[in-house]
């Protein structure tokens, strides 16, 4: 748009510039003007031209730029808010035992599109790790949004040590679950601004976070350590070292609930499989939620759940389901490894 103006900007200058010669030199042909004071007359006019070409082009730009503003105050004056009308509060160490009862789970992204879970019930013991399985648009990705309110039920109940996630609020709830997703998420700053965004960790727990989550290596031998920038997204690190910065912020949480939608994708299977280790051993009295993109990755999980176009098809332990002809974890742990 910028280019067009100042195209038609410099064509009309050209011709104003040229009907202005013209009648300058008819005018100093017949003796009427000075030739030097036309001389100067044209210089000006010209360069008063290039100033409007300027202004213009400034303006529209400018114009573009503030586009980008106009759309900010539409979605803020457009979009509906996540409904937070807390009618609970629950005790100060809620949740003590992770213990999640879904019962009757209904949900859709919008009030004109299908439901993507359609009934689904089960129970989450406290402390189990549940690995969540099934086909692309099984419902996988939109059970672990329910459970923190990022996807809003339409019916059914989800409820944390007896208390209902829907009747408490927002923040309340995503301060006790914590979830790492597929794509890392970093901000512009530093790796301790990253991994502890309020600024209430020691050193030494960022180290042991780090550790943990296998970053400490890769972070120790960058010249400032903590203090290391952070582009913008992360874009001066790989995906897996965003990746693992996530799960070192996840475990410096400590909380007693993880959920884990696809989040070692971005890994390689080693590292991925001394990730598992380490929560198994270490978070042994946490409920963890973990969404498989390897199957290999839950099959060391207390109970595997089963989905298929947003409905349960089966919940039972790993050697249950494989010892099970034709269950869906058999299908995918067979294709897997064909």
């Amino acid at each position: 748009m910028a280019s067009w103006i100042t195209l038609w900007i410099g064509i009309i200058g050209v011709i104003f510039v040229g009907i202005a010669a013209f009648f300058s030199l008819v005018a100093c042909l017949n003796g009427y003007v000075n030739p030097a004071l036309m001389g100067v007359a044209l210089l000006y006019s010209m360069q008063v031209v290039r100033q409007i070409s300027n202004l213009t082009k400034q303006y529209a730009k400018m114009e573009q730029t503030f586009n980008a503003v106009e759309r900010l105050y539409q979605v803020l004056d457009g979009t509906p808010q996540e409904p937070d009308h807390p009618t609970a509060v629950p005790r100060p160490n809620w949740p003590q035992y992770g213990f999640i009862k879904i019962r009757d789970l209904v949900c859709r992204y919008a009030p004109h599109l299908d439901d993507v879970l359609k009934g689904v019930s089960f129970d989450i013991c406290a402390g189990h790790k549940i690995g969540v399985c099934g086909r692309t648009g099984s419902g996988k990705s939109s059970l672990t949004l329910a459970i923190i309110r990022l996807l809003e039920t339409k019916g059914g109940s989800i409820t944390i040590d007896g208390i209902n996630v829907g009747e408490i609020s927002l923040k309340k709830l995503r301060d006790v679950v914590t979830m790492v997703p597929q794509e890392p998420v970093l901000f512009e700053g530093t790796i301790r601004e990253n991994i502890d965004p309020q600024n209430v960790k020691t050193d030494e727990e960022l180290w042991t976070a780090l550790e943990i989550a296998l970053a400490k290596d890769f972070v120790s031998e960058m010249p400032e350590g903590l203090d290391t920038h952070v582009c913008d997204d992360g874009e001066n690190m790989s995906k897996g070292q965003r990746q693992l910065l996530c799960f070192a912020r996840a475990f410096l949480r400590n909380t007693r609930i993880f959920i884990l939608d696809e989040a070692t994708a971005a890994l390689d299977a080693e590292t991925d499989q001394r990730l598992q280790r380490v929560i198994a051993d270490r978070f042994k009295q946490c409920t963890v939620i973990t969404v498989a993109h390897r199957v290999n990755t839950i099959i060391d999980c207390d109970m595997i759940l089963g989905l298929d176009s947003g409905l349960v098809m089966e919940y039972d332990t790993p050697q249950n389901l494989m010892a099970t002809e034709g269950s869906l974890f058999r299908t995918l742990v067979q294709a897997s490894y064909s």
